[in-house]
């Protein structure tokens, strides 16, 4: 028995390797938009219980050697999925061939199962599931935590296919262990209980739709607390196939009989674990609100990582529900496993289609109708049906089913009450962000009690707040936009190109909508046509009727199309061309966003451009080590060889792509700003942006060309292996966001060689400019990149007190205190009216030592 128990599991650690694979490929093809995901998810689901539910049972009864139908089936289950990781470009309708592949291996070993029940063995067929789920739950954390981002898909793909080979010769051995028995075809002795309705394939749908759809609504508010990133999105999906694998196993033994006792997995196990449970974690989670408190926060505080403290709570939160429906699916089972009555296939299958209903309706119905508050409870309501029969596998009596209908009832009403007072206080991350501390602790929302939009949909939970007048838009828990703090990088997204390139540019596709403050700035200039792609509606609704008014006219003009899709499948299915592209998605590490950071998104953006085109790509530099912030450089630099890097707010980079040779001209950029208000509109008010110096305070060189066979200094971050979506993701916490502008920012020198017009300037003209471009910098936040500017100005102009004080402030950035202290009193010996000079001395002195 130990050999068969070894090949299934290990097949389960194949199908969901392989799975995890697929689910990443055909998204990359479809988008990742969660209709993508729900997409592809609902067809493995499926695939797999037709498999089941079709596989001609005959072949294994007639068969001398029954268990060598597993292996060929394994075998071909491997080479079909591992085929079309490497070759298959039929998407869709190629994963769902696999997925019954891989039912039919499933229903091929129960088959055998049943036909060596005659040898003493003793566990149900919802033991053998088990194993086999759980060895999936093993293969979902060895592809999504270590070999995706180890070695790649293509070469996890092969680590799949070896896996199942590994399983073949341990069929063929379990074959040899096993005698068949003599009723072919029955189960005999393991049947319990004779039922004589569809029954348990009808419960069986009923907790698949409610086991899945406790998998996505509560993974949708855990995602909002840690954050949506690779390792929450493995974390809901590993812990969540463990536990129902750990239930069937749990609960294999079956219903009560007289020679087994009674079976540990009833009533009352099932209602405290689906019923109870949810409800007191829901409860707890609103006065952990109440405090601002989350329970993240909890794990973190004992100084655990992220991941790990993400992993802990996805644990706690998930696998009880999962586990009772995991047990419900394998009593089921041998409820129903008589001869001539549903066998297992029909409640295998009963139970993908309530899975994949669960899929599909949980998050596009019941989310949109009820909140995510309102369809957990929903949810909770709905497993009141399967425990009203589980009383020692009779229907229950009559008080009990009054308690159960009156629990249902009134967990109906509160999830409808729900609708109208949604838990949008249950955002810990939002809590976290703004914390006054600035640390895990907690803290007000921005909205001190109510936001200004609250929109819960199937693609995300979108909130506009306000903190101090300033409109924060925050999407699934994380803050997107922020008024004040990123309106210079918005806006200089949107003026940036024609700055440095003049007004040039007439048809700009933009990427992710964000706050509109892009979307606003691209309509001040000249364009004809922006196609503006989002992939979340409610962020759309939330532009519209959350944000101002002007951001309301923006998405309305004329000129724009605003559609709600994936824009890397947007990228790749489109045939126009654009002057200008504008990248401003979300994080790279927030799943979905990060496929737009890989080299072949930027590849798809270059062959969009025309050909004298420009891309315009965003890029965080919080969180970030300089080794992640070279891998996203050196992935940028290998499609586009010209790139300015500019930063307008420390954070935040924006890089100027392009496939010819691209340089600032200080004569187009200074006609630019004297053209009119509609250059650098609405920044100069909040940001300080007004002229030129300003916008080349942002200015951190050049980056050169790759040399002819230059090999990158880092690994490029791919779809085959998208390192800095795993890197980053285990960095969130960071806060620094300086450590990345070591590798962009360049000496004085070879930022003078991307200007054109400083060599023609006068000499005393050159050192004032250089002065008011690093007072620029220090302006923004960068003034210890700075000192470069002040020495070669010191070189031109000698010792003055301004040049001296700049210095001054310099040291202090760099933490020199000593010599800024120095600094400083030699302006004012300079200078003794120097009144910048006197107020830095005297704040370095309050200070102290």
């Amino acid at each position: 028995m130990i050999f068969l128990y070894g090949a299934f599991f290990l097949s389960g650690v194949s199908s969901l390797l392989f799975e995890v694979l697929w689910i990443r490929q055909v998204t990359l093809r479809l988008g990742s938009s969660p209709v993508s995901f729900a997409i592809v998810s609902c067809a493995t689901i499926l695939g797999a219980g037709l498999g089941v539910y079709a596989f001609p049972k005959r072949l294994v009864i007639r068969a001398k050697r029954p268990f060598s139908i597993p292996a060929v089936a394994a075998s071909l289950f491997g080479a079909g999925s591992y085929c079309f990781l490497q070759y298959g470009q039929a998407g869709l309708p190629f994963l769902a061939i696999c997925a019954v592949l891989s039912g039919a291996l499933v229903s091929s070993v129960a088959a055998c199962w049943e036909r060596t029940a005659g040898n003493g063995l003793d566990r149900g067929t919802g033991s053998l599931f088990g194993i086999h789920v759980v060895g999936g739950g093993v293969g979902a954390a060895a592809a999504g935590f270590y070999l995706l981002p180890g070695i790649g898909l293509k070469a996890s793909g092969l680590v799949a296919l070896s896996t199942t080979v590994l399983s073949l010769p341990l069929y063929f051995r379990a074959g040899e262990s096993l005698r068949p028995g003599e009723e072919p075809g029955a189960i005999g002795a393991l049947a319990v209980r004779k039922s004589k309705s569809f029954l348990p394939a009808f419960l069986a749908g009923v907790t698949g739709t409610t086991g899945l759809g406790a998998e996505i609504l509560w993974g949708r508010w855990i995602s909002q607390m840690a954050g949506s990133s690779i390792y929450t999105y493995f974390a809901i999906l590993v812990i969540s196939v463990v536990a129902f694998g750990c239930g069937c196993l749990y609960a294999g033994g079956g219903f009560p009989s007289r020679e087994r006792g009674e079976n540990p997995f009833g009533f009352t196990t099932y209602s405290v674990l689906s019923i109870a449970y949810p409800v007191t974690l829901l409860s707890l989670l609103v006065l952990l609100a109440g405090r601002n408190l989350s329970p993240l926060c909890l794990f973190a505080s004992a100084g655990l990582s992220l991941p790990l403290a993400t992993f802990l709570l996805t644990t706690v939160i998930l696998f009880p529900v999962l586990f009772s429906s995991g047990a419900f699916f394998s009593l089921a089972l041998r409820w129903s496993v008589p001869d001539g009555l549903p066998g297992y296939e029909t409640v295998f299958l009963s139970n993908c289609i309530g899975a994949a209903a669960g899929g599909l309706l949980v998050p596009f119905l019941f989310v949109p109708a009820l909140g995510v508050g309102g369809a957990v409870v929903a949810v909770v309501a709905l497993n009141t049906v399967p425990a009203f029969f589980l009383r020692s596998g009779r229907p229950g009596n009559r008080t009990r089913a009054v308690v159960l209908a009156a629990s249902a009832a009134a967990l109906s009403v509160a999830a409808v009450w729900l609708r109208s007072h949604p838990l949008y206080f249950l955002l810990p991350g939002t809590v976290d962000a703004f914390s006054k501390g600035g640390g895990e602790s907690g803290g007000m929302p921005p909205w001190k009690g109510k936001p200004s939009f609250y929109k819960e949909g199937a693609y995300s939970t979108v909130i506009v707040g306000r903190e101090g007048g300033n409109a924060i838009l925050i999407v699934d828990g994380k803050p997107e936009s922020n008024s004040l703090r990123d309106l210079p990088t918005q806006k200089m997204l949107g003026d940036l190109p024609f700055l440095v390139r003049g007004e040039i540019f007439r048809d700009v596709l933009l990427i992710g909508l964000g706050s509109g403050a892009t979307l606003e700035t691209l309509l001040a200039h000249p364009v004809a046509r922006v196609e503006c792609v989002e992939i979340s509606p409610e962020v759309v609704a939330a532009v519209e009727g959350g944000l101002e008014e002007k951001y309301v006219r923006a998405v309305r003009d004329p000129r724009v199309r605003v559609s709600v899709r994936d824009g890397r499948r947007y990228l790749r299915d489109n045939r126009s061309k654009f002057d200008l592209i504008i990248s401003q998605p979300s994080n790279p590490w927030v799943t979905g966003a990060s496929s737009l950071f890989t080299r072949e998104a930027f590849l798809a953006m270059a062959s969009s451009l025309s050909p004298s085109g420009a891309a315009v790509v965003w890029f965080q530099t919080y969180g970030t080590t300089a080794t992640d912030f070279l891998v996203e450089l050196e992935t940028l630099r290998s499609v586009f060889p010209h790139i300015l890097a500019f930063s307008f707010m420390p954070g935040d980079v924006i890089f100027l792509c392009s496939l010819m040779p691209i340089k600032v001209d200080l004569q187009t950029m200074q006609a630019a700003v004297s053209a009119g208000p509609h250059v650098l509109q609405g920044v100069s008010k909040k940001t300080g942006i007004t002229d030129v110096y300003s916008v080349l305070g942002g200015f951190f060189g050049g980056i050169p060309p790759a040399e002819a066979g230059e090999a990158p200094r880092v690994p490029l971050n791919t779809d085959d292996k998208p390192c800095l979506e795993y890197r980053l993701a285990s960095t969130i916490a960071e806060k620094d966001p300086y450590q990345a502008y070591s590798v962009i920012n360049s000496p004085v020198n070879l930022k003078l060689l991307y200007l054109e017009g400083f060599s023609t300037m006068l000499h005393d003209r050159k050192g004032d400019f250089l002065v008011k471009w690093g007072e620029a910098m220090c302006r923004i936040g960068f003034a210890r990149y700075a000192e470069g500017f002040f020495l070669e100005a010191l070189k031109i102009q000698g010792e003055k007190a301004r040049l001296v004080n700049d210095l001054g402030i310099v040291k202090f950035e760099q933490k020199n205190y000593d010599e800024s202290k120095r600094l400083f009193m030699r302006a004012l010996a300079l200078d003794p009216g120097n009144a910048s000079a006197r107020e830095n001395l005297l704040s370095l002195e309050k200070r102290g030592p």
